[in-house]
């Protein structure tokens, strides 16, 4: 009951927002589609102190020369990294383009990141993305400055939040049954239908990659092995009407499965406050390690570990 007394007085409040204008001396250059994206970051950002947010400093400025934020990632041909955090796996990044890494020696994969936690400036590429995206990513990276956590337990937990708090504003912004919301309730179900694939190669090569190293295969007999279970996953996406548009490679399957690994088990939180999320964010808020400094992949995984074994409690409490 008091969650949805909150969300009705936000509605409310929401239509008196959305007729101000959050900006004195508005660009005159800005398109009203642009300002209307503008309005809109404003507004779920103000949504989102409902569900305990703080308020953070992302956002607070549109720099249409700032397109993106390029992000090359790169690591071994016969080696798979734990998780974007692993120092395996190599990063340049920067608003402009880096120079390629040498792509013979190297799974090489660029990621043209929209927004990341921290960055006051609306980019480009975000500006130019569809109105769902913009939500969930909005509600994605400040959620992100909620917590303090490996970004192993951090990414699946905020990538949930993202979508449920988008989701939930849409609701109300827009109606359940618009567009807006359809897409940000399809784009749950594609992440978990595809996180448990991803999983599941990340793991093969994993082990692929291991026996190479002990000696039990060649360079050449592991490079077969490796496209052939690429060419699996892919053929898995393809069977569930998914196509990814990155490359699969290494560097890729490294960096996707940071999101991944306990999207599932973040998921299961959700599902078992009969879909609360309220209840779901306070849960996640409330977690034990958060805050604690860590610096080795050792210390990702045991701090990972009790994490988990937390949420799998709570879980079983719920049951």
């Amino acid at each position: 009951m008091k969650k949805k007394i909150i969300l009705v007085l936000v509605a409310i409040s929401l239509v008196f927002v959305s007729g101000c204008n959050f900006f004195k001396n508005p660009d005159p250059e800005l398109s009203q589609e642009e300002l209307y994206k503008i309005e809109l970051v404003k507004e779920i950002q103000e949504f989102e102190k409902n569900f305990g947010f703080k308020e953070t400093a992302n956002f607070q400025k549109y720099d249409p020369q700032k397109t993106a934020y390029y992000l090359y990632y790169y690591t071994k041909k016969t080696f798979m990294p734990y998780s974007y955090e692993d120092p395996r796996l190599f990063l340049m990044m920067g608003f402009k383009k880096p120079k390629e890494p040498n792509s013979e020696k190297y799974d090489v994969f660029l990621y043209e990141c929209q927004a990341v936690a921290g960055g006051k400036t609306i980019t480009k590429a975000l500006m130019d993305a569809p109105i769902h995206r913009i939500l969930e990513v909005v509600a994605h990276e400040d959620f992100h400055e909620q917590i303090n956590f490996p970004l192993g337990v951090e990414e699946p937990i905020v990538t949930l939040v993202g979508y449920l708090v988008a989701m939930e504003f849409a609701k109300f912004k827009f109606g359940e049954d618009s567009d807006v919301y359809k897409h940000l309730e399809s784009g749950l179900e594609v992440r978990l239908a595809l996180a448990p694939i991803f999983v599941k190669y990340h793991g093969l090569l994993t082990n692929l990659y291991l026996k190479y190293k002990l000696g039990e295969l060649s360079r050449e007999e592991t490079l077969l092995r490796k496209e052939a279970l690429y060419e699996g996953m892919e053929a898995e996406f393809l069977e569930g009407g998914f196509k990814i548009k990155s490359h699969l490679n290494n560097a890729f399957l490294a960096y996707e499965i940071t999101y991944d690994r306990y999207f599932l088990l973040a998921y299961e939180v959700y599902s078992a406050t009969d879909c609360d999320v309220l209840e779901t964010i306070e849960i996640f808020m409330n977690l034990p390690r958060d805050g604690d400094f860590f610096i080795s992949l050792g210390k990702i995984k045991q701090i990972e570990k009790e994490v988990m074994d937390y949420l799998k409690d709570v879980i079983e409490n719920k049951s």
